[in-house]
């Protein structure tokens, strides 16, 4: 056998044998979103975020009294940065509101002041 094969060979053991790593494990990437910042507009507010694999966001948005007011869901056919716009319409000038991004089944928290 070459040092090229009894290289590759100890690789795969490496990684495949006990006490290693599961070569699945290397290749996935667990789904994360990440929220990147709020842009306050007189028009809206952008919640500007980022996601390492494709898939469906929702976005629950809560008054200062905790009521749901308002809801938008958007799929995100690619990784990479995104964002959703939230209109002026719903929001009260400088209160305070908080939000859930709903993404792959976990939440992400956040919160921004109205403009």
């Amino acid at each position: 056998m070459s040092a090229v094969s009894s290289a590759i060979v100890a690789i795969i053991i490496t990684l495949s044998g006990a006490g290693g790593i599961p070569m699945a494990d290397l290749l996935h990437r667990e789904p994360r979103l990440y929220i990147n910042s709020t842009v306050n507009s007189t028009d809206f507010v952008e919640i500007i975020y980022e996601v390492n694999s494709p898939g469906f966001i929702e976005l629950h948005l809560f008054d200062k009294a905790g009521k749901k007011i308002w809801i938008k869901g958007k799929v995100t056919d690619k990784a990479g940065a995104d964002a959703i716009k939230i209109p002026r319409k719903p929001l009260v000038k400088d209160d305070r509101y908080t939000f859930v991004l709903k993404y792959k089944g976990k939440d992400y928290n956040g919160s921004f002041y109205a403009p």
